[in-house]
């Protein structure tokens, strides 16, 4: 999943990251040394810098892609007595030993400023294609419910706009490379597969709603086509950085989503249902995506943040709020936190959604966490007054702990893929060597030492055949040995 130790440190050295810690920070880096105004400090000395050894279970996670390690950063932070405590929990320590905690915190600061960088005032306008409805939309909601006690007046709450009012808008071509159009490519017969969207969270990580990749059958499909930020209403391509595949796809085993389970978990307990309701998706190659792409952080046991504050969307719905979308057209909007349910587990978001924009990523779009992934569109809930929330899964840190196991199979696998594929090398090259020193007469198909006869000399036939499979052992020879 990533590079070795020493093209790490090249890479980080190569993006100037060398610097000292700023003071009032404490890291504790994989090899459990403590750093607090670049001071180096013994794990015994770490109670003095007011960091524990061990993050308490209280602390946050939080994971990034960082395009300089050439793997994703993971990591775990809460407040200390003088100032953020750190610890890294992926890459392993192997792969980042040698590599200074202050190199560590200079990339995180570079990815919070290019994340500051998209905020702007407005966000263009999007170009839709001018098709208009006269019936209702096919993304009815679910029957209407009253409204839950407790919940605040519908005046002081964020609500959906009328569809009327509803824009349209483009999102910024570095953050829109990372959102995944996900379509089935090899599925049982009759297990009516969906399609839906997703969001990349490095070029080999993705991530969806559950529902997108397992079947009404209750069934996951061998193989799914991924394609990073496909066409954008009315600019073509489809899929400008390509197309993926996907043969893993791993669900969050929680809230009924589980590989062991005959079927989709029902709506009896929809809000647990909702708040596990994704899947990674482990890609089989890399996904080639622009250099300048802006990687999204995924935070594990946060806060939702602050009621009314705004969000972004996208996915590939099949309708937007003005009119219907073209196929593979990305549609983003604008929404704000709305308020939740007491003791609610999903994310509650003043949303419209469609079908087709189920796993596409819904950003943090205020200046305390700009462009972070929020969540993901769910499920659509309808209230009365045209009221329709959408409604997506949050992450805690058991979810975190299953995606650091996802890290070490994957990192595992590629190694064992890696020496299997350098072991048949050297097979192939030792018969190549062994072919290259076996008697002209076996190795060349041309010879024939008897030109009289019509059939040539016994086992000719056998040769042509063996020629014909192994081109690399016949060759050229003048006369036979």
């Amino acid at each position: 999943m990533g590079t070795g130790v020493p093209s790490t440190q090249r890479n980080l050295a190569r993006a100037g990251a060398w610097r000292r810690l700023p003071a009032g920070r404490c890291l504790l880096t994989v090899a459990s040394i403590w750093l607090c105004a670049g001071i180096g400090l013994s794990v015994p000395a770490a109670a003095a810098t007011g960091c524990a050894v061990v993050a308490p279970t209280s602390a946050e996670a939080q994971v990034e892609f960082m395009p300089v390690l050439g793997d994703v950063l993971a990591w775990r932070q809460w407040p200390g007595v003088d100032g953020i405590c750190r610890q890294i929990d992926w890459p392993e320590p192997a792969r980042l030993s040698g590599v200074a905690p202050g190199d560590l915190q200079r990339l995180l600061d570079l990815a919070e400023q290019r994340r500051r960088q998209l905020l702007t005032p407005t966000l263009p306008r999007a170009d839709v294609e001018a098709v208009r409805r006269n019936e209702r939309p096919p993304w009815n909601p679910v029957a209407q419910v009253p409204a839950p006690d407790g919940r605040p007046p519908l005046p002081l709450c964020p609500r959906v706009p009328p569809r009327a009012q509803m824009t349209p808008v483009e999102v910024p071509t570095t953050l829109a490379a990372t959102v995944l159009r996900v379509r089935p490519h090899r599925c049982e017969p009759g297990s009516l597969p969906l399609a839906g969207s997703g969001v990349l969270l490095s070029p080999r990580l993705g991530l969806t709603a559950a529902h997108v990749v397992m079947t009404p059958a209750g069934l996951i499909c061998s193989r799914y086509r991924v394609a990073p930020g496909g066409r954008r209403f009315a600019d073509p391509p489809n899929a400008p950085h390509g197309i993926s595949f996907v043969t893993r796809a791993v669900l969050s085993e929680r809230g009924g989503w589980s590989l062991g389970a005959a079927a989709p978990p029902r709506d009896r307990d929809q809000d647990a249902r909702t708040a596990h309701d994704y899947a990674w998706l482990l890609l089989d190659e890399p996904a080639t995506v622009p250099a300048d792409t802006v990687w999204p952080r995924l935070r594990f046991g946060a806060p939702a943040g602050p009621v009314g504050a705004p969000v972004l969307s996208a996915g590939y719905s099949a309708q937007t709020p003005v009119a219907r979308s073209a196929p593979g057209a990305m549609v983003a909007l604008f929404g704000q936190i709305a308020c939740p349910l007491a003791g609610e587990q999903a994310r509650r978001e003043a949303l419209w959604l469609s079908y087709g924009g189920s796993g596409g990523p819904i950003w943090s779009w205020f200046p305390t966490r700009p462009a972070e992934l929020h969540t993901l569109a769910s499920r659509v809930e309808g209230l009365p007054g045209e009221r329709f929330e959408t409604l997506g899964p949050s992450f805690d840190l058991v979810d975190y702990q299953q995606l650091l196991d996802l890290l070490r199979q994957e990192h595992a696998r590629r190694l064992e893929s890696a020496r299997q594929s350098a072991q048949a090398s050297a097979v192939e090259a030792a018969t190549a060597s062994a072919d290259s020193k076996a008697p002209a007469a076996r190795r060349n198909c041309a010879i024939n030492p008897n030109p009289d006869s019509l059939l040539g000399y016994p086992g000719l036939t056998a040769c042509r055949v063996r020629c014909a499979t192994r081109p690399r052992s016949c060759q050229a020879a003048s006369e036979p040995e």
